[in-house]
């Protein structure tokens, strides 16, 4: 959130190269990867098909409901 306030309120200075710029790339490449990885996108397909309904997100995978 607040790499994308600074890189918003930046205006058109965040598009050049320099550390707003270089930190707004950092955080969504670093988003892009974590969202995509095979185990997210392997429990989120578990998930959404309703295969793991006794299960529940906590963090980045599904675990047992307690």
């Amino acid at each position: 959130d607040i790499c994308n306030f600074a890189y918003r309120a930046g205006g058109g200075a965040s598009l050049r190269a320099g550390v707003i710029q270089r930190t707004f790339r950092e955080m969504m490449v670093a988003a892009n990867h974590f969202t995509i990885a095979p185990s997210i996108v392997t429990s989120a397909g578990r998930d959404i098909g309703g295969l793991w309904s006794d299960r529940t997100w906590q963090f980045y995978d599904l675990i047992e409901k307690k």
